[in-house]
């Protein structure tokens, strides 16, 4: 079965409203590991998108560039940490399957946080609201994010701490990597 490149994209925006159905639909049509290696294009997909996150957020090209290397980074660190965590826990089954959604869902998550950067170019916009816009689409990225990697460990309610503690690991990873990135700014 040919795979199409906007289905795994299709299938985490299934995913991002909370139809798991089809999401799992999609997914488990075709060679996951095909699918697998497919879904390290949303790397591809998600640089543009964080570079215009930058852009809108004010940032100047170095800014730009910096985050890109700490995504990037944080990116592979995390694929690394949660092969690793998941072979020694005995799940290594669940990692090809988990990282396709993974990382298809961060397409969606950046996608998401972009709308979050409008409040701020509205000199008007009070910072309550601001503030609120950000909490819920930071709530929303986090649930997809934990949704994301307890569908693909294997939807049961025995990965949900396993996909708790590896959406924790995920977000420190990545807050990590992006001090770092700015730690060089100085």
């Amino acid at each position: 079965m040919r795979v199409a490149f906007g289905d795994p994209l299709r299938a985490s925006l299934a995913l991002a409203v909370d139809r798991p159905r089809r999401w799992a639909a999609r997914l488990d049509q075709g060679d996951l590991g095909r699918r697998a290696r497919l879904s390290f294009l949303a790397l591809g997909c998600a640089m543009p998108l964080i570079a215009l996150s930058a852009l809108l957020g004010g940032d100047g090209a170095d800014t730009i560039g910096r985050m890109l290397l700490a995504d990037l980074v944080a990116w592979l660190g995390f694929a690394a940490f949660s092969e690793v965590v998941l072979r020694r826990a005995r799940l290594a089954a669940g990692w090809a399957r988990m990282i396709t959604v993974w990382n298809w869902c961060n397409v969606v998550q950046i996608a998401l946080l972009l709308p979050a950067l409008l409040p701020g170019l509205i000199p008007s916009c009070p910072g309550w609201l601001r503030l609120w816009v950000m909490l819920v689409v930071w709530g929303w990225a986090m649930w997809l994010d934990w949704r994301a990697i307890r569908l693909g460990l294997g939807d049961t309610a025995a990965m949900t701490w396993p996909a708790v503690w590896l959406m924790l690991a995920d977000i420190a990873i990545g807050v990590i990597c992006q001090a770092a990135a700015e730690s060089l700014a100085t």
